[in-house]
Protein backbone atom coordinates (compact mmCIF):
# COMPACT_ATOMS: atom_id res chain seq x y z
CA UNK A 1 0.00 0.00 0.00
CA UNK A 2 1.37 3.41 -0.94
CA UNK A 3 4.26 2.03 -2.98
CA UNK A 4 3.42 4.30 -5.92
CA UNK A 5 1.60 7.15 -4.14
CA UNK A 6 4.63 9.35 -3.50
CA UNK A 7 5.99 8.91 -7.02
CA UNK A 8 2.64 9.75 -8.62
CA UNK A 9 2.17 12.77 -6.35
CA UNK A 10 5.60 14.19 -7.15
CA UNK A 11 5.27 13.60 -10.89
CA UNK A 12 1.80 15.19 -10.82
CA UNK A 13 3.23 18.23 -8.99
CA UNK A 14 5.97 18.48 -11.59
CA UNK A 15 3.36 18.36 -14.36
CA UNK A 16 1.18 20.96 -12.60
CA UNK A 17 4.20 23.23 -12.14
CA UNK A 18 5.01 22.80 -15.83
CA UNK A 19 1.46 23.79 -16.86
CA UNK A 20 1.47 26.76 -14.45
CA UNK A 21 4.85 27.81 -15.81
CA UNK A 22 3.47 27.91 -19.36
CA UNK A 23 0.30 29.68 -18.22
CA UNK A 24 2.14 32.29 -16.15
CA UNK A 25 4.97 32.79 -18.65
CA UNK A 26 3.59 32.33 -22.18
CA UNK A 27 6.86 33.71 -23.57
CA UNK A 28 8.63 30.75 -21.95
CA UNK A 29 6.80 28.25 -24.18
CA UNK A 30 10.10 27.23 -25.71
CA UNK A 31 11.74 26.43 -22.38
CA UNK A 32 9.94 23.88 -20.22
CA UNK A 33 10.35 24.06 -16.47
CA UNK A 34 11.51 20.41 -16.39
CA UNK A 35 13.31 18.82 -19.29
CA UNK A 36 12.41 15.33 -20.46
CA UNK A 37 15.76 14.18 -19.07
CA UNK A 38 14.94 15.62 -15.63
CA UNK A 39 11.58 13.83 -15.56
CA UNK A 40 13.27 10.57 -16.62
CA UNK A 41 15.87 11.06 -13.87
CA UNK A 42 13.16 11.43 -11.21
CA UNK A 43 11.44 8.31 -12.54
CA UNK A 44 14.76 6.43 -12.48
CA UNK A 45 15.41 7.49 -8.89
CA UNK A 46 12.03 6.10 -7.88
CA UNK A 47 12.86 2.85 -9.70
CA UNK A 48 16.15 2.61 -7.81
CA UNK A 49 14.24 3.05 -4.53
CA UNK A 50 11.90 0.20 -5.48
CA UNK A 51 14.86 -2.01 -6.37
CA UNK A 52 16.57 -1.14 -3.07
CA UNK A 53 13.42 -2.14 -1.20
CA UNK A 54 13.48 -5.50 -3.01
CA UNK A 55 17.12 -5.86 -2.00
CA UNK A 56 16.22 -5.14 1.63
CA UNK A 57 13.60 -7.91 1.54
CA UNK A 58 16.24 -10.30 0.17
CA UNK A 59 18.56 -9.28 3.02
CA UNK A 60 15.80 -10.03 5.51
CA UNK A 61 15.35 -13.46 3.90
CA UNK A 62 19.09 -14.10 4.30
CA UNK A 63 18.88 -13.15 7.98
CA UNK A 64 15.99 -15.57 8.41
CA UNK A 65 18.12 -18.34 6.96
CA UNK A 66 20.97 -17.45 9.28
CA UNK A 67 18.58 -17.75 12.23
CA UNK A 68 17.06 -20.98 10.85
CA UNK A 69 13.64 -19.27 10.83
CA UNK A 70 11.98 -21.04 7.90
CA UNK A 71 8.57 -19.44 8.53
CA UNK A 72 9.96 -15.91 8.32
CA UNK A 73 12.17 -16.93 5.37
CA UNK A 74 9.07 -17.87 3.37
CA UNK A 75 7.38 -14.61 4.39
CA UNK A 76 10.39 -12.55 3.26
CA UNK A 77 10.47 -14.37 -0.09
CA UNK A 78 6.79 -13.52 -0.46
CA UNK A 79 7.68 -9.86 0.20
CA UNK A 80 10.37 -10.03 -2.52
CA UNK A 81 7.87 -11.40 -5.01
CA UNK A 82 5.16 -8.90 -4.04
CA UNK A 83 7.53 -5.94 -4.42
CA UNK A 84 8.94 -7.28 -7.69
CA UNK A 85 5.49 -7.88 -9.19
CA UNK A 86 4.37 -4.43 -8.09
CA UNK A 87 7.45 -2.81 -9.62
CA UNK A 88 7.05 -4.69 -12.91
CA UNK A 89 3.29 -4.16 -13.03
CA UNK A 90 3.71 -0.44 -12.54
CA UNK A 91 6.40 0.00 -15.17
CA UNK A 92 5.65 -2.39 -18.02
CA UNK A 93 3.00 -4.55 -19.58
CA UNK A 94 2.96 -7.91 -17.76
CA UNK A 95 2.70 -9.69 -21.14
CA UNK A 96 5.93 -8.03 -22.25
CA UNK A 97 7.66 -9.15 -19.03
CA UNK A 98 6.31 -12.68 -19.53
CA UNK A 99 7.95 -12.76 -22.96
CA UNK A 100 11.20 -11.38 -21.55
CA UNK A 101 11.19 -14.08 -18.84
CA UNK A 102 10.54 -16.84 -21.39
CA UNK A 103 13.34 -15.56 -23.63
CA UNK A 104 15.73 -15.39 -20.67
CA UNK A 105 14.83 -18.92 -19.56
CA UNK A 106 15.49 -20.20 -23.09
CA UNK A 107 18.84 -18.38 -23.15
CA UNK A 108 19.78 -19.79 -19.74
CA UNK A 109 18.89 -23.32 -20.89
CA UNK A 110 21.69 -23.05 -23.45
CA UNK A 111 24.30 -21.95 -20.90
CA UNK A 112 26.71 -24.38 -19.25
CA UNK A 113 26.02 -25.55 -15.68
CA UNK A 114 26.62 -22.71 -13.20
CA UNK A 115 27.28 -20.59 -16.27
CA UNK A 116 30.82 -21.96 -16.33
CA UNK A 117 31.65 -20.75 -12.82
CA UNK A 118 32.41 -22.55 -9.57
CA UNK A 119 29.25 -21.35 -7.80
Amino acid sequence: KGFWDMERAILEKMEEAQVKHFYDCPEAHLEPLFSEEEVKLVQSIFMVVKMALITSEISEAVESLRKDDTENFAEELADVLIRWCDMVGGTMDPDVMENVIKAKMAKNAERPPLHGKRF
